[in-house]
């Protein structure tokens, strides 16, 4: 049986192009094909200043901002054909999950950054990737995890009324499936889920031993993939 848990292992992230009629598969070892970084940006990356974490955020943003498109991480479950996906997640200059209001109170960090659609030469993006560059110009260390959450942020509220533009979708149902994955698995429940997001936030990060029980939301739903 082929498990999320191993596919995972890939480490690949999915890029879809509006302009293509194909997805794309990249990688480490191919992104350079696709966009280009700055070389103080791969040197620092090589020499582990800059973690694969975060290249991955720097990554999303150069090829959104060069093609435009969908950027999805590996670990997003899709549960919806396109044609019942509504069309502002694929076609709005920019679209990403947030925390709103009252959950958003005192959350620094609000934006989601593992599904991104975006047209090209997003000017948030853009000024996102300015100030992260800028960072690494003058650093050789990560001094915040969410790094590229807090130069979106501040991008964001810088152009506060192209923010108002970006379509309101809560962050919280994405994450109902991965809260209960190993829960024995109600078809009820899932039915709901998938009524209230196309789109699923996993994680790779288990013991794997939780993946053996067949009658959880992972056993249902993976173990027979």
């Amino acid at each position: 049986a082929l498990s999320l848990y191993n596919t995972i292992e890939f480490k690949v992230s999915f890029f879809y192009a509006k302009s293509r009629t194909c997805s794309f598969i990249v990688t480490s070892d191919n992104m350079c094909d696709y966009v280009k970084f700055p070389e103080f940006i791969l040197e620092k990356w090589r020499a582990g200043q800059i973690t694969h974490t975060h290249m991955t955020d720097l990554l999303r943003l150069e090829l959104l901002i060069k093609y435009g498109g969908m950027w999805i991480d590996a670990t997003v479950l899709c549960t919806s054909r396109r044609e019942n996906i509504p069309d502002y997640f694929f076609h709005s200059d920019l679209f990403f999950y947030q925390t709103l209001k009252p959950g958003r109170d005192g959350q620094a960090q609000p934006v989601s950054s593992w599904l991104i659609s975006a047209k090209t030469n997003n000017k948030i993006l853009e000024m996102a990737r300015f100030l992260c560059y800028e960072y690494w110009k003058k650093n050789n260390e990560m001094v915040d995890y969410f790094l590229f959450h807090d130069f979106a942020m501040i991008s964001l509220e810088h152009n506060e009324e192209e923010w108002k533009k970006v379509i309101p979708r809560d962050n919280a149902a994405p994450h109902m499936l991965l809260l209960r994955l190993f829960d024995k698995y109600d078809e009820n429940i899932w039915n709901a889920i998938k009524e209230q997001t196309p789109f699923h936030k996993l994680t790779y990060k288990f013991d794997i031993n939780q993946s053996s029980n067949d009658k959880s939301y992972y056993g249902v739903l993976f173990n027979k993939v």
